[in-house]
This record gives C-alpha cells, sequence and structure tokens, in this order.
C-alpha cells in the first residue's frame, strides 16, 4: 500500500530544519531513516502532509570529547557522542562503540535485521520510543543525555527524562534531537540480553545492565532497564541497589535477578503471559549482571563476544 500524498521538505541548516517543522506543526513529521515512520504511513496510522527530511543537517558521525555536565564534575567527563543521523550500521561497525560501549554493541547486533540497520539511525530509534525497542532501554541503563535543538532554543535531557510513554518522548514541537551522548568511566561494562521470536522480531522481553566497578570489584553505579514489560522502559531500581558496594558474583546476580522478577511486573500481550516474562526476567538480569561484570574488570572495559540469549 502506498503512503498519502505528502510534501517533501530537505532543508540543510538546524536552525531551518526546526524552524520548519514549528511552522507547519503538528501536520508534520521529522524523517530520519524512515524505517518506521514509512511503514506506519503505508498503513494509514499515521497521515502527515509534510515530512522534513533531517539527513543533510550533518548530524552523523561518532566522536569523543569532554563534557561539564556529566556527574557534575568540573574538569568534565569523556564522552561518546553519536549523532543522531548516524545509521545503526555505522555504529554497529564503529570501533569505539565496540571498544567502550559494549552494552550498545549488544543491542545494535540484535535490533531489527541488517536491511532495517543499513537506514534506521540512533536518532530515530530513540524518538521512536517503542516499548518493545532495543535500544531504549540501552540510553536509560546508560545514562545516556540527549541534545534537543529547537528554534532558538536548546535543550539537554536524561534518556529517563525523554521517555515518557509509549511511542512518545518530550520532543517539542519544532525540536529535533541532534546527538546522544554516553559518559565514559573507567571501569564500566554492560551487557543487553533479548529474546525474540525469530531474528528481526521485536523483543519478547530485553534486560540492560550497565556496572562500573572499582579495584576490589564492588559495584560503585548500576542501572538495569527491562523493554516491553510496561508502556515505556522500565528499571529494576530494588534489583540495581542489591548490587552495590560488592563483587558481582553469581549469587549476587542470583539474588539482584530474583528482586527484578519481584518488582518488575511486566504487562502479557498476545505473545508472552506475564509469568513468562518474570521467568526472562530473571534469567536474563542474571547473565547479564555476570557479563557486564566481567566486562567491567577489564583494564579497559572492552567488549568480548557479543552476547545472545
Amino acid at each position: 500500500m502506498y503512503p498519502p500524498a505528502f510534501s517533501y521538505h530537505a532543508p540543510g541548516r538546524l536552525d531551518e530544519a526546526a524552524d520548519l517543522l514549528a511552522e507547519l506543526g503538528p501536520d508534520a513529521q521529522p524523517l530520519a531513516g524512515g524505517q518506521t515512520l514509512i511503514r506506519a504511513m503505508k498503513l494509514r496510522h499515521v497521515r502527515p502532509r509534510h515530512l522534513v527530511d533531517l539527513r543533510y543537517l550533518d548530524l552523523a558521525g561518532i566522536t569523543q570529547h569532554k563534557d561539564q555536565y556529566t556527574d557534575g564534575h568540573a574538569d568534565g567527563v569523556r564522552t561518546l557522542r553519536v549523532g543522531a543521523t548516524t545509521t545503526l550500521t555505522a555504529c554497529e561497525d564503529a570501533a569505539p562503540i565496540q571498544d567502550l560501549w559494549p552494552l550498545l554493541t549488544d543491542a545494535l547486533h540484535v535490533t531489527a535485521d541488517p536491511l532495517v540497520r543499513n537506514l534506521a539511525t540512533m536518532g530515530g530509534a530513540a524518538a521512536d520510543a517503542d516499548p518493545r525497542g532495543d535500544i531504549g532501554p540501552v540510553l536509560v541503563a546508560a545514562e545516556a543525555n540527549l541534545h534537543l535543538a529547537g528554534s532558538g532554543t536548546a535543550r539537554l535531557l536524561s534518556a529517563e527524562s525523554f521517555f515518557t510513554g509509549p511511542s512518545s518522548t518530550a520532543l517539542g514541537l519544532g525540536e529535533i534531537l541532534t546527538h546522544i551522548d554516553f559518559p565514559l568511566h573507567p571501569g564500566s561494562g554492560g551487557c543487553y540480553l533479548k529474546v525474540n521470536r525469530k531474528v528481526g522480531d521485536p523483543a519478547l522481553l530485553g534486560i540492560a545492565v550497565q556496572l562500573r566497578v572499582v579495584h576490589d570489584q564492588a559495584v560503585t553505579r548500576c542501572r538495569i532497564a527491562v523493554t516491553n514489560a510496561g508502556p515505556t522502559y522500565v528499571r529494576a531500581y530494588k534489583a540495581e541497589e542489591c548490587l552495590y558496594g560488592q563483587p558481582v558474583t553469581a549469587a549476587a546476580a542470583r539474588r539482584a535477578a530474583d528482586i527484578a522478577a519481584q518488582e518488575v511486573h511486566p504487562h502479557p500481550d498476545r505473545d508472552a503471559p506475564a509469568p513468562y516474562k518474570q521467568a526472562l526476567i530473571r534469567a536474563l538480569t542474571h547473565r547479564a549482571a555476570l557479563t557486564a561484570a566481567e566486562r567491567a574488570s577489564g583494564s579497559d572495559g572492552r567488549a568480548v563476544e557479543p552476547v545472545r540469549a
């Protein structure tokens, strides 16, 4: 099925794109990779009268730099910055992401399929906010910061503040997600695991774990985020607290997994009942916590071979 008729706009500057989106209002949609939007238009789920293409705004690329907002350090903390129109394939192939962010690498390997990843973008995957998606929970667990730009305005939001509900974000009228910053801390490691029916399917359930350890391997920072357990990505706060201040042994990971399965109340759907999802939370949290700790204990936090459920 063909999508309804629309007008196509290809601005060459960020301010021009923001002004255009603000002027056209709800009748306009930003276009990045188009992997969700175009399909929704073909199915008549959405009927925008205008598409504003963001691919000519020079928002692609992966760089490292220092920022002063992360953790409040006056001298700045290194961050890995991913431009919003960087494709998932480009991220998947990027050495800095493979070396420094195994959590994100895991998710990129299992997001959709290669054909989709060749076109889908990091910004688009974040802005889509699919509660079954793989990128969203990784952003939450990674404590990523998202930069938004509007007509004469700029905002910085944490991932948790950015995601507001099912397929809903804090992006305002005329605002554009420009780039995503991942903080780089020594002694950090992460892991993303998901279960799905076949390659390319959304997650029946997915777990993202990001840890930071000190020299005695005790956990000083921990985030656990769950996908497809509710209307948006769910934090397992009590399970995180369980891991603080101690090494992640098999027993500690098992306790955290049991707590996560008890505190997260997944919504049943046509693919999986709630008890099955709770069993997945327990199993995946246990495995992901152990893998994240193993990666964090390395001298540089480099990724090991991608883990698949």
